[in-house]
């Protein structure tokens, strides 16, 4: 078998296809499933083995009938997280949050989990949206144990979204919050007394089960043993079949039992021969199995044969697939058979335990291997299994295994798996718990110190010497995270001049970590190179999606601050489309993207769509950079400025002011100083912003801030304080203090090329000069400052700063043109929005190079590398695997390829690619 068996996962998503065919005609509940779409939650609720599944199926098939598109989640044990259970539901429910389609299951691909939080915002956030009546049955709910799931659960339950119904099938439903529904008429309830088989369904049971016409008599009998409970009624058909003494095998079972279903399962159970019921211990302790791995386990090469027998008589296995390739057992079966297992030969199970470890392993299953393993009680393969997956674990979002998993290992384990250490260090930092990642990386270097003194072969000192790149990458990871920006560019130089490390994702990953360390600094010679299409699929290549996210706004933002707002927007619209693919839409990776994206369409006086961007992606402590929290913050404060809420746009700082504080951004620290001066002067309050920079122990810093010319090693922090000192001197008559302290600094950030900066240094100085008394160098300024912005074009840079330079803007339409050539209509745009006019029209993304593939521009990594692999003649389960996906995640992804390149066959795709030169 080539694909993942999380790809079939879908088979979760449908209802059991061989129970349709046999379901029983249940003609006294139909009253109550017609009443579905009336109620917001009908609850099937009883012991096992009362049917429940089987009615939940009748009526999801008349849903279906009636032109309905029902969705189905059989829930398991595995399904207590809640990313995953609203994937699930994305998926079963064809929902767009998590790009589902066609009902087939599709997990977050992320190498870390969305915030819970987010999660079910845009989860109801999307259920709201809802424009056609939405039916999702969940079976097995009892199963449900995550305290997340049921929070949320509970709290759909009575959220205004008037188009759900769920449909719940529970053996208790002791963790729903059913009164408030019960009181608005918007609950129905089928319990066991209403799901007991009369006299009629049980002899059609028994008929089609055992093929026994009973009399009268014996349905008697048998209702009264079990009480009209299905389960127990098919199980006494099957224990009756082909036996002369039926009647005797009625009588031989009562309530004195300790528990009717183990009684007639053994009953079921010694009728077997003995290869079937070795068959049946053996197989017991997989959740779910196909012949080949039922064969590995069983050691039986007549697996297939004996799988066959089981599913010709009905002995509670049940296929999960129409191609009937995956099957299961019914739980009180599987229950049964693993205590018998237990009791009959209990130093077998860790055999069996072994054997489906070491079938996992050889197919590269990362988390049904390593659960194996632990099964086994082999704690040491498991701490090797777990060292060679963490990084597949992370690049295809199952954090949460791999932090239980590594929970469950002692610490001397612990410290012969070096590389899933690192790799939960990579997850910490992702989520700004530095601390923790900063332990963990102290401990690693203890690690590889010792292994260093002791490696004898040079097997061992070449994996000494790649967990020491690795460590060194991870350090670099911890320090851009940080924002520690001269540690950043000394660590990125060192890792990159040392070039021994082939991972991909790795090389990739600290270039685009040089590049942000090189913007703050104002070099952006390498911005370009790292924006190249080239770097980008060496992130594909290696499946580092959520890297790529980062490195997408790393150089957007450098492009934003070029001046290049084409490329920019291109490269924010790439990052939000594959954090949306990652984590859904609203969460808080799509935040980083997003608040960029926000910070742009302020500048160009689109506060609505700003706005917008911040309302629906709240900051949060984790996935990103400090530059989102700047972007963010900063814009959330100048469109409450603009608005003339001031005390909104304070809180919008202090709410940055408690992120830099609590995680030391010097940065964001500079930024919140600066917005604060600002805000302050246009409030009159000069002294107080003057106060703010002299006097230690505000709330923006605890000590003085000394501005400074720019030199050598200068970054943009230096440039803010500068900024904030020459706002508060200027306000204050210190006009020609200003002048000296921004002149060079303009000089400085033009030469680099620095647009943003060239413009916001301008209006300040225009205005110094304004206060100097010197218009004519007032006028020169502003009209360089006209120049150097409009092709972005930017807007609000002009009229932020300062309100007298802004002002001054107006009197420029009088200079003549021969004297200072300008582009008058970007004048006017500036104008119009210092107007209040409406905004302007936003300016459309265009391909920088002429004859560019503007199709190329719209494929995603993913997608070009789907192509490739296709080109290479993989199947689509191949792919999957490859790339850690599902199966039916490549089969969405495929419709998205088709529909980009107006082609409906796999092998059209590939032509095209290979005509337009995107693979050889």
């Amino acid at each position: 078998m080539s694909e993942s068996t999380e790809s079939t996962i879908w088979t979760k998503l449908v209802p059991p296809p061989d129970a349709a065919g046999q379901l029983l005609a249940r003609e006294h509940l139909a009253g109550k499933f017609a009443g579905i779409g009336s109620k917001r939650l009908t609850l099937v609720c009883a012991p096992a083995g009362y049917g429940k599944t089987s009615v939940l199926v009748a009526a999801f098939a008349k849903l279906k009938a009636a032109g309905a598109e029902p969705g189905w989640i059989s829930l398991d044990h595995d399904d207590n997280d809640l990313a995953r259970f609203l994937a699930h539901w994305c998926s079963a429910a064809r929902l767009e949050p998590l790009r589902a389609s066609g009902g087939a299951a599709q997990a977050p691909r992320a190498p870390v989990r969305a915030p819970q939080r987010l999660l079910a915002s845009e989860f109801v956030g999307r259920l709201q949206a809802l424009e056609r009546a939405s039916y999702l049955f969940l079976d097995d709910y009892h199963l449900v144990s995550d305290s997340a799931i049921v929070a949320f659960v509970n709290e759909l339950l009575h959220a205004p979204v008037d188009r759900l119904h769920l449909v719940i099938a529970a053996r208790d439903a002791k963790t729903l919050n059913l009164a408030r529904l019960r009181l608005n008429d918007q609950l129905q309830t089928i319990e066991a007394g209403e799901l007991s088989l009369s006299a009629a369904e049980t002899k059609a049971l028994v008929a089609r089960v055992g093929g026994i016409d009973a009399s009268p008599a014996q349905i008697g009998r048998i209702r009264e043993k079990t009480e009209g409970w299905a389960a127990g009624v098919q199980l006494a058909a099957i224990a009756m079949r082909g036996r002369q003494d039926a009647a005797q095998v009625l009588e031989t079972f009562s309530g004195e039992h300790a528990s009717v279903a183990d009684y007639l399962a053994d009953e079921v159970f010694r009728q077997q021969p003995a290869a079937v019921q070795d068959f049946l211990l053996a197989t017991s302790i997989l959740a779910r199995f196909d012949i080949s791995l039922a064969a590995a386990v069983s050691g039986r090469a007549d697996a297939g044969d004996l799988l066959e027998k089981l599913e010709r008589e009905n002995l509670f296995v049940f296929s999960l697939d129409d191609e009937r390739r995956w099957h299961r057992y019914h739980h009180l079966f599987s229950d049964f058979l693993r205590r018998k297992l237990r009791e009959a030969q209990p130093d077998l199970e860790a055999t069996l335990h072994e054997r489906a470890c070491t079938w996992f392993d050889a197919r590269g299953h990362a988390v049904e291997s390593i659960g194996h393993a632990f099964a086994a009680g082999q704690m040491l393969r498991a701490a090797q299994l777990l060292d060679h997956y963490s990084q597949r674990l992370i690049a295809g979002a199952r954090t949460a295994e791999l932090m239980s998993f590594t929970s469950r290992l002692p610490a001397w384990l612990l410290d012969q798996m070096p590389g899933a250490l690192l790799d939960q260090a990579w997850h910490l930092i992702a989520c700004w718990r530095f601390g923790e990642a900063r332990v963990m990386l102290e401990r690693v270097a203890r690690i590889i110190a010792e292994r260093s003194a002791f490696a004898a072969s040079d097997e061992q000192r070449e994996e000494v010497t790649f967990l020491g790149h690795k460590l060194a990458h991870r350090e670099l990871i911890l320090a851009v995270t940080r924002d520690d920006l001269a540690l950043t560019r000394t660590l990125a130089s060192a890792w990159l001049a040392a070039d021994t490390v082939p991972d991909p994702v790795m090389r990739a990953t600290a270039s685009s970590i040089a590049a942000q360390a090189g913007r703050e600094s104002y070099q952006y010679d390498g911005v370009a190179a790292a924006a190249a299409t080239a770097l980008r699929e060496r992130f594909a290549s290696g499946g580092g999606y959520f890297s790529l996210v980062y490195h997408e706004c790393v150089c957007g933002a450098a492009f934003f601050a070029r001046g290049e707002f084409a490329a920019a927007e291109q490269g924010y619209r790439r990052a939000q489309e594959m954090a949306v693919e990652l984590h859904g839409e609203y969460s808080a990776l799509s935040a980083f993207p997003a608040a960029l994206s926000a910070e742009l369409h302020y500048e160009r006086n689109e506060p609505a769509q700003a706005a917008q961007l911040l309302r629906t992606h709240p900051m949060t402590a984790e996935f990103g950079l400090v530059d989102k929290l700047v972007a963010g913050f900063v814009t959330r404060s100048r469109l409450a400025s603009l608005q003339g809420r001031l005390d909104e746009a304070g809180n919008a700082l202090d709410d940055a002011a408690y992120f830099a504080a609590e995680y030391g951004f010097e940065r964001l620290r500079a930024h919140v100083l600066n917005e604060r001066v600002r805000l302050l002067i246009a409030s009159g309050e000069a002294k107080a912003a003057s106060r703010l920079l002299t006097q230690p122990g505000g709330p923006a810093h605890d000590a003085p801030i000394a501005p400074c010319a720019p030199q050598d090693g200068v970054t943009t922090v230096h440039e803010l304080y500068a900024m904030a000192h020459a706002r508060a001197w200027i306000a204050n008559g210190r006009a020609g203090d200003a002048i000296a302290l921004l002149r060079p600094w303009l000089v400085f950030c033009r030469g680099r090329h620095s647009v943003r900066s060239t413009i916001r240094l301008s209006m300040l100085l225009a205005a110094a000069y304004l206060r100097d008394g010197n218009r004519l160098a007032a006028q020169r300024t502003l009209v360089e400052a006209l120049k150097a912005g409009e092709r972005g074009p930017f807007i609000r840079a002009y009229l932020d700063e300062n309100a007298e330079a802004a002002q001054a803007l107006s009197g420029l339409g009088a200079v003549a043109a021969a004297q200072y050539p300008f582009d008058r209509l970007h004048l006017q745009a500036v104008l119009a929005a210092r107007e209040g006019k409406a905004p302007a029209a936003a300016q459309p993304a265009v391909v920088a190079a002429s004859g560019a593939d503007t199709v190329r521009e719209q494929m995603s990594g993913r997608e070009l590398q789907i192509i490739r692999l296709a080109a290479q003649g993989l199947p689509n389960g191949d792919i999957a695997s490859s790339m850690c996906l599902a199966e039916s995640t490549v089969k969405w992804y495929w419709q998205r390829i088709f529909d980009k390149l107006d082609v409906r066959r796999r092998v059209d795709a590939v032509k095209q690619a290979r005509e337009r030169h995107w693979i050889r």
